[in-house]
């Protein structure tokens, strides 16, 4: 694939949308396939799932600006696009808060697939209509910020079944698989 980073940026898009259309617990035992953890599982969904997106990529762009240390004539570049991936954000949010009020507390299967589409495109437009001010700022970087950011972005979302942070380093033992029901 020419741009990975574009389906791991759809990925993440699904994941949150997965998890921000998640109905509350019922009380059912969790799906092992997720590694014991279901995405209605009340540990894993924020109170405010809508605003906590918002707010992590925000902070993650801030925590981004901050390891690239960006000199004078970079950060208009950077400004430019970080204005655009926060509108996108911000677009983000408002229609997440409109489908949770459209769809209310229980939204059925489709509703939640509907909704994810819906997410999932519009962080894909997102991603491609920032994609000259990121050209820009990149060819402005210097080598060694070029390898932060090549590091760094686009942010991937947590693999499913991950149980803790440094799981799938070399060396490591795998963790046991529980049983299927």
């Amino acid at each position: 694939m020419r741009h990975p980073w574009l389906l791991s940026t759809a990925a993440a898009a699904a994941f949150v949308a997965l998890a921000a259309f998640s109905p509350p617990s019922s009380g059912e035992a969790p799906c092992s396939a997720a590694g014991g953890m279901g995405l209605d599982s009340a540990a894993g969904m924020p109170p405010d799932p809508c605003r906590e997106g918002f707010a992590h990529a925000s902070g993650y762009l801030a925590y981004l600006q901050a390891r690239l240390a960006l000199s004078g004539d970079q950060q208009p570049l950077w400004d430019k696009w970080q204005q655009k991936l926060e509108a996108a954000a911000m677009a983000e949010q408002t229609e997440c808060l409109a489908d949770h009020a459209r769809l209310g507390s229980k939204p059925n299967a489709l509703q939640r697939e509907d909704a994810f589409v819906r997410a999932a495109g519009a962080r894909l437009d997102a991603v491609k209509a920032a994609r000259p001010e990121l050209e820009a700022l990149y060819g402005a970087l210097t080598p060694a910020q070029q390898e932060i950011l090549d590091r760094l972005w686009p942010p991937l979302p947590p693999r499913l079944g991950d149980r803790r942070a440094d799981a799938g380093k070399p060396g490591d033992k795998e963790l046991p698989t529980p049983p299927l029901p």
